[in-house]
């Protein structure tokens, strides 16, 4: 059984998903500031992740790589 907190949890109308990879790399990249990351680490991430999509789009399967949901 549930209790009232527990209640209001499952009534909440707040998203516990992103809705478009701008979103993702942008909580991505908090997560890793907030884990303490060096900077010269997160800029490497970032690096990648974007040589990745760059990538993607090139071979034509951006669409399909930046399907979140």
């Amino acid at each position: 059984m549930l209790d009232q907190r527990e209640l209001r949890i499952m009534e909440m109308k707040v998203k516990t998903y992103v809705e478009s990879c701008a979103s993702a790399l942008d909580l991505f990249i908090k997560d890793c500031e907030v884990r303490n990351l060096r900077p010269h680490t997160i800029r490497n991430y970032q690096i990648e992740i974007y040589a990745c999509l760059n990538q993607q789009r090139e071979q034509g399967d951006l669409n399909r790589c930046l399907q979140l949901r």
